[in-house]
This record gives structure tokens, sequence and C-alpha cells, in this order.
């Protein structure tokens, strides 16, 4: 399969039926240089017979952070498709957002964010305009990634994915198609602005329950890699591996 020349993918907002919809999908003209630390497979060999279908994930809203310093964090699960170097040129993600944005302002709160993050270019990011999209401490949340083959049948030569919550009520998706299969999945923790261990929350995050399918089924013997930022003192811990039923924790450092 021949790379595209610009690899920006298109991208559309998939909305529920709202009066209030907005139906925009702009650039959030935000580059940052954060703090990484993520859970990965390294990647797929993937073809047009065995693509990422569905990548799923639950996970409790953890409490504020202590301290508010205007930091900014993303927890997600997310799937990046590989240049021909093998270096992600996309980031699709239905994620927890903490410290608010440019669409709900700036607070210690939490919120839910659809993004599609390009390196170098910033974020996308939708909502539903005058929507309240921040969430409450302990709620449970699932988010979801599928494949949408009924769009890759309209538009040929694109590889179409949608990412978003499923018990989020009236919460809208995004929609993204790519001229390359995406080839990793990964968890992560994305941070920028934290001071020190009062910054984050208090204990762990843990993404439960992930399940990953491709088209041949659950893909067998799953490991996954982990990586992070010694600056940020944050460890990722693999409590259960494999592709169903997975379980990775975020351990955050003590006060």
């Amino acid at each position: 399969m021949q790379l595209p020349t610009n690899p920006l993918p298109e991208c559309y907002p998939d909305q529920p039926q709202s009066e209030t919809a907005t139906d925009t999908c702009s650039a959030a003209g935000i580059e940052r240089d954060p703090g990484l630390c993520s859970v990965r497979h390294n990647g797929f060999d993937t073809t047009a017979d065995n693509a990422i279908q569905s990548f799923n994930t639950t996970f409790v809203v953890p409490p504020l952070p202590t301290s508010f310093d205007s930091q900014i964090m993303f927890l997600s699960a997310n799937i990046r498709p590989l240049d021909v170097n093998g270096v992600p040129f996309g980031n699709l993600r239905a994620a927890l957002q903490y410290g608010g944005s440019g669409i709900a302002g700036t607070g210690p709160f939490w919120t839910y964010a659809l993004q599609l993050e390009v390196p170098g270019e910033g974020f996308f990011q939708i909502t539903i305009g005058g929507a309240n999209i921040t969430l409450d401490v302990g709620q449970r949340i699932d988010s979801f990634i599928v494949a949408d083959p009924a769009l890759a049948v309209e538009f040929p030569g694109d590889n179409w994915y949608i990412a978003g919550f499923d018990n989020i009520p009236d919460s809208p998706t995004i929609e993204v198609g790519w001229e390359v299969l995406p080839q990793v999945v990964a968890l992560q923790l994305e941070e920028e602005g934290v001071s020190g261990p009062s910054d984050y929350p208090a204990g762990s995050f843990v993404f439960e329950q992930i399940n990953l399918n491709l088209t041949t089924g659950p893909p067998a013997a799953l490991y996954w890699n982990t990586s992070g930022d010694p600056a940020t003192d944050v460890q990722v811990k693999v409590d259960v591996e494999g592709s169903r039923d997975a379980q990775v924790s975020i351990i955050f450092p003590s006060a």
C-alpha cells in the first residue's frame, strides 16, 4: 500500500442529533512538549485481511490532584499508523483530560476529549457546542475505537476508525480515515505543566478490561512494552498481559 504524500488524515466528527452540535473538526493550534508514559504493542503486520477491528478499555475517573498549576493531562487508549520509517504520524484517541481546554475552559476538573493528534502539528478536538463535558470523580468510563467498514466501502482507499465513549450520554464520536492501516495500539499518559507529585492524582490510574481484536480475532500471546519519561517519576505496570481483559496501571509519585 502506498503511503500518502501528505499523511494528514481526513477527519469527520460524528455527532448525535442535536441542535447544539458543533460540526467542526478544527485544529486546536497547540503544540506541546509533553512528558509521556505509555504501554504499547510495538506494531502489527496489518493487512486488509487482518486489520485492527476494535480496541476498548474501561477506567474510573481518579481523584483530583491536590494542587492546580494549570497543568494538563491526557489518559487514553489510542491507535497509530506508521510512516515508512516506522514513526507514528497520527494518534486517534478517546481520552480523559484534566486541567480544562480551549473548549471547556481552564480549571481543576476532569473532562472527556475526542482527539486526533498529529505530531508536530497539534491536535484536532471535537465536542458538542454548549454541552457539559465534565466528569465526576469515581465515574466509570468505557472507551472504544472501532473500524468502520461501511464508510470504507463508501470511500474506498481509506481505512476508517471511530473513537468514542459507550456510556457517556449524548457524547459525540470522532471518525478518521487513513490511507495506511494503523499498526500500533497504546495506553498513554501525556502531561504538560506538572511541577511536582501534588499535581498528579493520588495513587494509581488503572486501564481495565483492555480488549483488542483484529480481523482474525484477538492476537495470541500479546505482550505489552512500557516506556516513560524519567523526569515525570511516573511508573507504568502491566498487571495482566494479553489481548483479552488485560490491565495496566499508571502509578503516580507520592507527595
